[in-house]
């Protein structure tokens, strides 16, 4: 009789763990979607001209914080063509700008640094993209990052664009793919994510 009660005690415990876990599953995998689909419509802009750090505050359809997504701007580096005021942040000429690039929420956290060559007219050119940084919570796991200069040079009808892309494999079984990236062209950077 003591080892069918021990037994029944210990089937009920696993069972209600089980369901503990499952409902914990499917919240986060709603959190998770929620979060995606929140920040798959939000893009900032930054004036190249007029550089100053733009960032967002994410929330879900019910209103939820989901993350904040940002552009820095860092620092200018004039390329000894054109000599603009020293120890302004104002409007630049011919030199490089570099920004940070970022995304931080409770799943996921990171950010790169872009180098974008600001030319005369429309000209910008991303020249170095490095430092990128991640730190994933659970229920995701990190499977894989990449880093990369999509298009050098903005065309007429084409940005020069940038992107860091993480591949994480998640605890409901399955992949999935994000990434941020920065667009120039025309006096202008933007940022968004997938």
């Amino acid at each position: 009789m003591k080892k069918f009660v021990t037994t029944i005690l210990f089937s009920l415990l696993v069972l209600g763990i089980t369901q503990t876990t499952s409902a914990n599953e499917v919240s986060e995998q709603e959190d998770f979607e929620a979060m995606k689909k929140a920040f798959a419509t939000t893009k900032l802009t930054m004036d190249a001209e007029n550089p100053e750090t733009v960032e967002e505050k994410i929330y879900d359809e019910n209103g939820e914080y989901v993350g904040t997504m940002g552009m820095e701007f860092v620092e200018f580096t004039p390329d000894g063509l054109y000599h603009p005021e020293i120890g302004t942040r104002g409007t630049l000429s011919t030199g490089t700008n570099k920004i940070k690039v970022y995304w931080y929420s409770v799943l996921t956290n990171y950010h790169f640094y872009a180098d974008i060559k600001k030319g005369t007219g429309i000209t910008d050119t991303i020249t170095r993209v490095y430092d990128e940084w991640f730190l994933i919570s659970p229920p995701l796991s990190f499977t894989s990052d990449s880093l990369q200069i999509l298009r050098s040079t903005n065309s007429v009808t084409t940005p020069a664009e940038a992107r860091y892309t993480i591949n994480y494999s998640t605890a409901f079984g399955g992949s999935t793919k994000m990434w941020i990236y920065i667009t120039a062209g025309k006096g202008l950077y933007q940022t968004g994510h997938n």
